[in-house]
């Protein structure tokens, strides 16, 4: 580990499939649909989905009406384990430098701002929900037809 609190490209490709799967409301994604969205390879994105649902999380299924969905109401998966399930615990990081300066010794003049990140970052993850990014992934609205006296319908 380098030391940096990030999210590893595998996390970050399960956090916006669950995005997308949410704003699918219930409907398969198949896993071709999903690489392309996410500009990733089937390969890779079928090896999130297994971690995934191996936690439970989602649902596959195969065949030519197969695809992926959520296996839970998008309003009760978290991020937090959205991404337990496919990079594994997340250790505690003192330090958000690949390199310490100060070798660990003494105070450091960082670490107000280390802790605060690390607080924000895990808070975040542990409240909000695939229902709250679902809005993000939606497909944009189309705008009602123009009614042919002019006005619109809804």
């Amino acid at each position: 580990m380098d030391g940096h609190w990030r999210i590893g490209d595998m996390g970050a490709l399960a956090l916006h499939a669950v995005g997308l799967l949410a704003a699918a409301d219930g409907e398969r994604i198949s896993g071709a649909a999903l690489a392309a969205r996410l500009d990733a390879s089937a390969h890779t994105v079928r090896i999130v989905m297994n971690r995934l649902a191996r936690a439970g999380l989602v649902r596959g299924a195969r065949g030519a009406a197969g695809g992926y969905r959520l296996a839970k109401p998008a309003r009760r998966l978290v991020l937090a384990g959205v991404l337990a399930a496919v990079e594994g615990p997340r250790p505690e990081r003192d330090c958000l430098f690949a390199r310490r300066a100060c070798a660990g010794g003494g105070a450091c003049p960082f670490a107000a701002l280390t802790c605060d990140v690390e607080r924000r970052v895990r808070g975040y993850l542990a409240r909000t929900t695939a229902a709250d990014l679902a809005a993000a992934f939606a497909p944009p609205s189309v705008p009602a037809a123009p009614h042919p006296g002019g006005k619109s319908t809804p």
